[in-house]
Parts: structure tokens; sequence; C-alpha cells
């Protein structure tokens, strides 16, 4: 191997010269479009990382407003449960009332017809009487006199 020191002298300068070109005029722009583009990527990551911290915020928010509704219908649906109870006792009073009414009606009724029924028993009893005593002794008493002493009898036996 015969090595030739000019030649390599040549090809080291070459190499120097060549070295400084691609220096001063690619690396540079290459080196700036490299570190644009980390820069690019960067901020993407990082509106990113923007976005998720947003949309977690948004997922809390929307858990906390979700917690809120059913804190609220759950409230809603106890007082309508109370308004029904409240309703529910109000009918059941009203109905007892009405109830009671309709019985205390009942018996004043029954206690008239009880009445009207002794009455008529007892108007029944002395006209029996009068015709049973008409009979017995064949002749007619004076109905008046007749009449009121079957009933002073009759008040006297059925009344007590």
């Amino acid at each position: 191997m015969n090595l030739e020191i000019e030649q390599i002298l040549t090809q080291i300068v070459a190499f120097l010269i060549m070295l400084w070109v691609l220096k001063k005029f690619a690396w540079k722009p290459l080196l700036g479009l490299m570190e644009e583009r980390q820069e690019l990527i960067r901020s993407e990551f990082d509106s990113i990382e923007m976005q998720k911290k947003e949309v977690n915020k948004r997922a809390d928010e929307y858990k906390t407003k979700l917690h809120d509704i059913d804190a609220e219908a759950r409230k809603r649906i106890q007082e309508a449960i109370g308004k029904g109870r409240d309703i529910a006792h109000d009918i059941e009073r009203e109905t007892r009332n009405k109830a009671a009414l309709i019985l205390n009606n009942a018996q004043d009724e029954m206690r008239r017809e009880l009445d009207q029924a002794k009455e008529q028993l007892k108007r029944d009893v002395v006209k029996i009487s009068l015709a049973v005593t008409e009979k017995l002794i064949q002749e007619k008493l004076d109905p008046s006199k007749h009449q009121k002493l079957i009933e002073e009898a009759i008040d006297q036996v059925v009344i007590k």
C-alpha cells in the first residue's frame, strides 16, 4: 500500500471545506427545521395535555352536576311521597268524618222510625183493645174516654 500524502492532504482539505459548506448552508437550516419540528411536537403535546385536563375537568363537573341532579330528584320524590301521604291522610280523615255523619244520620233515622213504629203500635193496640173491649162488653163506650184509658194502660205497660 502506497499512500500518497498529497492525495490524503487534498482529501482532508476537501473534506474540511465540504464540512464547512454543509455547516454554513445545510446544517443550520436542517437543525432549524428539526428544532421547529421538535417545538411543534412539544406544543402539540402540551395542547393535548391541556385538552386532557379540560376533558377531566368537564367530566368532574358533569359528575358533580349528575350527583346534584340525582340528589334533587331524590328530594323531589321524597316531597311527592310526603304530599301523597298527606293527601291520603286527608282523604282518610274526610272519609271517616263522612262515615260518622252517615252513621249518625242513620241512627237518628232509626230512632225516628222506632218512635213512629212505637206510636203506630200504640195506636194499633188501642184500636184492637177497643174492638176487643166492645166485643167483650157488647156495648159501645165513649171512644175518647175509652181510648184515653187504654193509652194510659199501654203507656204504663209498654214504655216501662
